[in-house]
């Protein structure tokens, strides 16, 4: 048939008008699939209501429309849009599934529990459900459960490449290392060129290089606010444009949900109450559980005002951010747990800080600088981070000088230590403890003959791993001691003093746990990594004054924990420089630091008021003048 009977075909046989809304409305589908897969997230959700007008009861379009909700931090109208894609068709698991991840996420782990449960009774089959219940029981400490899920969820679908993901990252936790490590490489580059995204703060752990972390935080900061900032503000309002000059006093907020019983919340509190008032004015966006701590009590008392953001949107709270004029918002989570890096995309400050929170780039446009110095972050890795660098001039790290070391001083019997053994410890969360890291532990027990070493009992399945692992590396897993977390911190403080050395853990350092060991007095050994979370010890060491205890490779670093166990007297003289240094090196000055990052913040607002981008700078290099 020829071009002119098919017109004639056509005029004899009009398609119905049905036929044509249909095939209309078939169309603008596929346009806001392709928007939403595109992360035009704000986009697509106005398209999928447009359908939403002409085909109300379409489950699929109320499924897809209730992702985009999501994406956009409209949870509640999320949910109720999951719900009538289940009510047009009860046998939508996928839109089951991600009810469940929103009870999971809001927290409310026991309804969670019960969807996932339900979808798997109707649809066993269905991957997802398996993986997001095995998310769930990761969260609250199952590992073993969790395990199984994600196994579940790849015996049902292989390609599950998130799947995959989580199930490494457990093994991590669990120090289960048989293929661990071609298992990882080969998943976390599947992730990438796949552009699939994934929460990659367990990749700072994983030995995935700068390169990669970028790549890996690109993908979830997309994922989390469209595939531009812009395009996620202007669903809502015109960008915020307040970028006056002005002499009143900085505006500082702080944002986080970690102003409780946390490590963030420890290293902060002195350097908020140390803030010059005179030039600062210093906010709370607080989304905070109140456990009524101590720690809490001080901290929420230190900031001149605390704004409680629990009960807003994330728009909502970019309004108040503005509203409140304030000049640089800090974000101190980045992607760890219960982040909301959304408020960030609407650029609610016209300065938006990474600091303290998150040892990585966040690779997301609307974050300017990364608080770093010049051990942590060199300047020659400006490519793999998208924040401009700054450097303070010690260490990037702030310290509380005020934390009390208990006065009732524990004895190695208390903790099932021998008396008359050296005692390596790590009290490393198990995830950081890699193979590599073991092997050579292993190797010191073994030339270290009257030694132990005492480790953090993060989990019975990782106890269980490192015993079976010391077996096969010929270590009598007797002299590995496990001792769980103490409730309070000065205890924690004071049993640090039972150990003779810490031994620092690659490519993930001791953190806020090392800084605890050195104010205690304990000597820590570390080996510089190529990534921040991997030379955070180095830091450290050299801010108090200790460089000899940096090393390169794990061939030094056995070198010099051997010394240190057969040479007494050399231990004992570290130690003593260690005493002398806390109160006289950098590490422990928080008068000197809040001066250093009063200074960082000046810099940042003088740039920006001279119409200047995010410009990597150093303090140390800025010329000694009010910067306002």
């Amino acid at each position: 048939m020829n071009r002119k009977q098919k017109r004639a075909a056509k005029k004899a046989n009009p398609p119905s008008k049905q036929v044509e809304k249909d095939a209309l409305l078939a169309k603008i589908f596929t346009l806001a699939n392709q928007q939403m897969n595109e992360g035009l997230h704000a986009a697509a959700a106005e398209t999928y209501k447009h359908m939403l007008h002409h085909s109300p009861e379409s489950a699929p379009v109320y499924h897809n429309f209730a992702v985009c909700l999501e994406r956009l931090g409209e949870d509640d109208q999320a949910f109720e849009a999951y719900r009538l894609a289940l009510k047009y068709d009860p046998k939508m698991y996928a839109s089951y599934s991600n009810i469940g991840s929103l009870l999971h996420r809001h927290q409310k782990i026991n309804g969670a529990i019960q969807i996932f449960e339900h979808v798997i009774s109707l649809s066993p089959n269905f991957a997802s459900a398996h993986h997001n219940l095995g998310n769930v029981y990761a969260q609250t400490g199952k590992l073993e459960k969790a395990i199984q899920c994600h196994r579940k969820a790849l015996a049902n679908d292989p390609k599950n490449i998130p799947a995959k993901f989580e199930l490494c990252s457990l093994r991590h936790r669990t120090c289960d290392w048989s293929g661990l490590e071609k298992d990882t490489s080969d998943v976390l580059k599947h992730l990438i060129q796949n552009n699939i995204h994934i929460n990659p703060f367990s990749t700072l752990s994983m030995g995935a290089d700068l390169a990669d972390q970028q790549l890996h935080n690109q993908l979830f900061a997309k994922f989390l606010t469209g595939e531009e900032s812009k395009v996620f503000t202007s669903y809502k309002t015109a960008p915020f444009s307040r970028y006056e000059k002005t002499k009143r006093r900085i505006k500082i907020g702080y944002l986080s949900s970690d102003f409780n019983q946390h490590a963030v919340s420890t290293l902060l509190s002195e350097l908020i109450e140390k803030h010059d008032r005179a030039n600062f004015e210093i906010i709370a966006y607080c989304h905070s559980r109140d456990d009524e701590s101590a720690t809490r009590k001080r901290i929420v008392s230190a900031f001149d005002e605390l704004v409680p953001i629990h009960e807003m949107t994330d728009y909502q709270t970019a309004m108040r951010i503005h509203d409140d004029e304030v000049d640089i918002l800090v974000d101190l989570k980045g992607f760890t747990k219960d982040a909301r890096t959304r408020i960030f995309s609407y650029r609610p400050a016209p300065v938006q800080v990474n600091y303290l929170g998150y040892p990585s780039t966040m690779g997301a446009q609307f974050i300017d600088y990364i608080i770093a110095d010049r051990f942590i972050a060199p300047m020659e890795h400006q490519p793999y981070y998208d924040e401009a660098i700054v450097h303070l001039p010690d260490t990037y790290f702030p310290n509380d000088t005020k934390r009390k070391i208990s006065d009732e001083v524990p004895t190695r019997a208390q903790y099932d230590l021998p008396e008359d053994a050296f005692v390596f410890c790590s009290f490393n969360n198990a995830y950081k403890i890699s193979e590599k890291t073991f092997d050579s532990w292993m190797r010191i027990l073994n030339a270290a003959e009257n030694s132990v070493l005492w480790l953090f009992e993060a989990n019975p399945l990782c106890k269980a791993n490192l015993q079976r692992e010391a077996i096969a590396r010929k270590v009598d897993p007797n002299r590995m001691i496990f001792s769980p977390m103490v409730p309070k911190m000065e205890d924690h403080l004071a049993r640090c003093r039972l150990a003779d050395l810490f031994l620092d853990t690659l490519p993930y350092n001791a953190h806020t746990t090392a800084t605890d060991a050195l104010w205690a007095g304990l000597p820590i050994l570390t080996c510089t990594g190529d990534a921040f979370s991997g030379r955070v010890a180095t830091s450290l060491l050299n801010a108090v004054g200790l460089p000899e205890l940096v090393t390169d490779n794990l061939d030094d670093y056995e070198k010099i924990a051997l010394e240190l166990a057969n040479d007494p007297a050399k231990l004992k003289n570290i130690k003593s420089k260690l005493q002398e240094n806390i109160t006289s090196k950098p590490l422990f000055d928080i008068d000197k630091y809040a001066k250093n990052i009063e200074l960082a913040y000046e810099n940042m607002v003088h740039l920006h008021n001279e119409g200047k981008g995010p410009t990597p700078f150093a303090v140390s290099d800025l010329p000694d003048r009010n910067l306002k």
